[in-house]
């Protein structure tokens, strides 16, 4: 029985002539290497997209990996800075806490400035009371009549009244005088003003025009930074008197 490939074979043409076989075999070589060369060809094409897509997948990975490292460069330092800004709210907040908490004083420089007033006017007579509220609105009363008593004046008290919430501030009293005091609106720029004749009557006066030594009594109190002095008429007190009531601090 024939070869199944060879019986194929020799239906080709030219199978059986020596010319057309040498010719075709000439071709069939030529046509190979041809053909070798385009397949290289197209291979070294494939590998040049290839190695171009493999630079684009490199250059994409390092622009992603760039990105993640900035954005997690960016996210830290917002940490930081709301950190910071924590940071500020919370030392404002303890700063605030501790100006309202912070026991009031007079500094050894206010000390001199109040002393040098007083001292200017001559010894007076002062009397200072407090109202016992908390250790603080106790101890600063004192802080208060040292001053008064190293300036030579004559200082009752500190005579500490019933213990409780009472007005808060610093209030200088003085007799009433037989004419009542301006009541004025605060100009620009004028010096510190305080209510007049009563604690809750509405109405301002000029330190210029409270009596003397009222009026030193005030400007040393304002020269040691005694913060929320008050002026206040009483009808109880006798020609002269001068009482300076302590009362506890005012939050700001």
């Amino acid at each position: 029985m024939m070869n199944p490939i060879r019986y194929a074979l020799a239906h080709l043409p030219g199978w059986n002539s020596l010319e057309t076989v040498d010719r075709l075999a000439t071709y069939s070589s030529w046509f190979a290497i041809i053909g070798g060369l385009g397949i290289l060809m197209i291979l070294e094409l494939v590998a040049h997209v290839y190695a171009g897509r493999r630079e684009e997948l490199i250059v994409s990975a390092h622009a992603a990996e760039i990105a993640g490292l900035k954005a997690e460069r960016e996210a830290a330092v917002q940490q930081l800075v709301v950190q910071a800004e924590d940071k500020i709210v919370q030392e404002e907040v303890a700063a605030k806490v501790a100006a309202v908490t912070a026991p009031r004083t007079i500094a050894s420089e206010a000390r001199q400035r109040m002393q040098s007033i007083l001292v200017s006017i001559g010894p007076n007579a002062i009397r200072i009371r407090a109202y016992n509220s908390n250790p603080e609105s106790v101890e600063f009363p004192h802080t208060i009549a040292d001053v008064f008593k190293e300036s030579g004046w004559k200082v009752e008290g500190p005579i500490l009244g019933l213990s409780g919430t009472g007005p808060a501030g610093v209030w200088v009293q003085a007799p009433r005088p037989e004419k009542a005091l301006p009541v004025i609106q605060p100009p620009p720029g004028s010096p510190p003003i305080a209510p007049a004749r009563g604690m809750n009557q509405e109405g301002l006066v000029s330190i210029d025009d409270l009596p003397s030594p009222v009026k030193q009594a005030v400007l040393a109190l304002q020269a040691g930074e005694v913060k929320d002095i008050n002026y206040m008429e009483a009808a109880n007190l006798k020609p002269g008197e001068i009482e300076v009531y302590v009362g506890g601090k005012v939050p700001h």
